[in-house]
């Protein structure tokens, strides 16, 4: 049987022996509640005190700015929603400003935020996972309330430039949070040198007990308790202390404070990326910042694997394709999609974190084992798009929409155009990339010859982003430095989409909400304008047009995913134009819809594939991809 091998310390930390001795009096003999003043309360209350000066002294803080929470997530949700509701002018614009890669314990409470008013900024990062101190300066609006950017990525372990993002909030009188709860134990926290308001940690990533946290709250940073109750904590976090795991904190801290910078753990993460890159060459590559990046962490992508085949081979190694909240689910890390990895890249990644107790024999069994994957496991399912076969991928996109086609063959018989072929066949690349959860809750995509058109920076306009799926794979070609609008006239869908599309780490997106009467189309010029079924839902059809006209820069491109009905069909077929329907997100018009298109301002119109009907055999050519410009002048 194989040793057992744990390299990930970034999810959690086994206890150390210290903090294990300090917690085992307060199973049994220091019962005594801390806010009792007999004699029973008195040795609880010094242990609570105690550890509470442990702490301040990792964070080189006072002790009085130390509030003891159960876990990360409650820090961070203290910091984020306590700034919040402790806003003296309730109701007026509230903005934060945060990044894209955050843990969700931070996005979460900022989207439940946002759901009561609140606006929230979320900042790129660049190809390494770094926040850039400009982009902050230039998001600040004058009712910014709060700034909250991680001090080190969980994933990649990229460490932020916390300082300057520090000396911006200052010079703009708005409080920082940073969620440390990586950092803590591994790198310096010390809140005087970071120069943040607030700052999370979590016990069991400094080998301490899960279950326990800590929010420091500088000095008169006003924060609006989460918890009610009696007057814990100096009346800040209502609640009977949690004596044991508190003095295990404090003894964590206390140990992390005398292991930070020691060495051993960043020289074992570096003899394992050399050995890894004199086994697998140019078929790895790092993430993450190559230098400013946590000194335990090393997050990889093996280019010829998926980085959950990788571990599931390999049951002896602990390790994590992402955050471990995410593990069990096969998708490209949001945190990498934000970077600008590549699918290849996003999909092989597997995250390495060491320890205290990691050993130089633990690092050799692991590159033994992996060595051996390297030999076994093929390019499954990672081959060039150009590769697939019209079958395949008919055979893949049928899988995604087992709702409609039974087959293959009944309902998607597409033309073999090789740049179609490529266009549905990336479709199917990406779709594969979602976590089973995220596809079930994705309405169907509309048009893949969309996927074609769109150019890395430019701007897309998602006429019906539904649930927000096209959208995603827009973001996919477009990168970081293009820009996307979704629209869709349900609000829930619309909201839906938000959550996804944050989930999946893209932030490039602005959203319009559609009142009944009207489509609100954006102000500023777009390159590429997408319909698939909202123009049948609009009261006024030709006035889209004309609006899709408008928006369009000079040579920018439209997809209509659209039924063109042209004349009486078979009832039989009417039922297959259902499914079509349903399929493509295509719409049920009248009229000639080519001559409307020129009416209203979009030449070069031009039917890019249709349908037929394998069961009856009737050509639906009335079933459409158009595609369409705006002239140049």
């Amino acid at each position: 049987m194989n040793r057992q091998i744990y390299l990930d310390y970034n999810a959690s930390t086994p206890l150390a022996p210290e903090v294990a001795e300090a917690m085992r009096p307060f199973l049994s003999v220091a019962y005594g509640n801390p806010s009792s003043l007999h004699w029973a309360g008195s040795p609880a209350r010094d242990a609570v005190e105690k550890a509470r000066s442990q702490v301040a002294a990792l964070l080189c803080c006072d002790a009085t700015e130390v509030i003891f929470t159960s876990g990360g997530t409650e820090a961070n949700n203290y910091a984020i929603k306590g700034a919040f509701f402790s806003a003296k002018d309730r109701g007026a614009p509230f903005h934060i400003i945060t990044s894209c890669i955050e843990h969700p314990a931070v996005l979460e409470p900022c989207r439940f935020l946002q759901a009561l008013g609140a606006e929230i900024t979320l900042l790129r990062v660049d190809r390494f996972g770094v926040v850039d101190p400009d982009d902050v300066r230039r998001a600040i609006r004058p009712h910014t309330r709060l700034i909250t950017i991680m001090h080190a990525n969980n994933e990649v372990g990229t460490i932020q430039p916390i300082g300057s993002i520090a000396a911006i909030a200052r010079d703009h009188g708005i409080p920082l949070h940073t969620d440390a709860a990586q950092s803590a134990g591994k790198v310096s926290v010390d809140v005087e040198l970071l120069s943040v308001d607030l700052l999370s940690i979590a016990g069991h990533k400094l080998y301490g007990p899960k279950g326990v946290g800590v929010l420091f709250v500088r000095e008169g940073v006003p924060l609006e308790p989460l918890l009610h109750g009696a007057g814990h904590e100096s009346g800040r976090r209502a609640g009977t202390e949690n004596i044991l795991e508190i003095v295990g904190l404090g003894a964590a801290c206390e140990v992390a404070d005398e292991c930070v910078d020691r060495g051993m753990v960043r020289q074992l993460r570096d003899e394992f990326w050399e050995r890894l890159r004199d086994e697998f060459g140019d078929r790895i590559v790092l993430n993450g910042h190559p230098v400013d990046r946590l000194p335990n962490t090393l997050n990889v992508s093996f280019l010829d694997h998926a980085g959950y085949d990788v571990l599931a081979q390999l049951p002896s190694i602990a390790a994590s394709t992402g955050s471990a909240c995410h593990a069990g689910a096969a998708t490209m890390s949001p945190v990498l999609a934000a970077m600008g990895a590549s699918f290849e890249v996003g999909r092989g990644a597997v995250r390495f974190s060491f320890g205290r107790m990691t050993t130089g024999d633990d690092i050799n069994a692991a590159i033994d084992l992996l060595a051996g994957i390297q030999r076994t496991d093929g390019k499954r399912n990672m081959k060039p798009l150009s590769q697939y076969t019209p079958d395949e991928i008919k055979t893949a996109v049928a899988e995604r929409y087992s709702s409609v086609a039974t087959s293959p063959d009944e309902k998607f018989n597409f033309p073999v155009g090789r740049k179609f072929a490529e266009s549905v066949g990336y479709v199917a690349a990406v779709l594969d990339s979602l976590p089973r959860g995220m596809w079930e809750s994705f309405t169907g995509a509309g048009n893949p010859q969309a996927f074609v058109d769109a150019r890395p920076g430019e701007t897309v306009l998602d006429l019906g982003c539904g649930a927000g799926l096209d959208l995603y794979l827009y973001s996919q070609k477009v990168g970081q430095t293009g820009k996307l609008y979704g629209l869709d006239l349900s609000a829930d869908m619309l909201s839906k989409a938000r959550r996804n599309l944050l989930e999946m780490g893209v932030a490039n997106v602005e959203w319009l909400n559609a009142p009944a009467d009207r489509i609100p189309f954006p102000d500023s010029s777009v390159d590429l304008v997408t319909a698939n079924g909202i123009y049948n839902l609009s009261p006024d059809k030709d006035a889209v047009m004309r609006e899709v006209a408008r928006v369009l820069k000079p040579g920018g491109r439209t997809i209509f995913a659209e039924i063109v009905l042209k004349s009486e069909l078979p009832n039989e077929v009417r039922s297959e134009i259902k499914d079509w329907f349903r399929c493509i997100g295509g719409a049920l018009v009248e009229g000639d819809f080519l001559q409307r298109l020129v009416a209203n301002g979009l030449t070069n119109p031009e039917i890019l594939w249709l349908g037929r009907n394998s069961r009856t055999g009737h050509e639906l050519s009335n079933c459409a991809v158009i595609r369409a410009e705006k002239g140049r002048s």
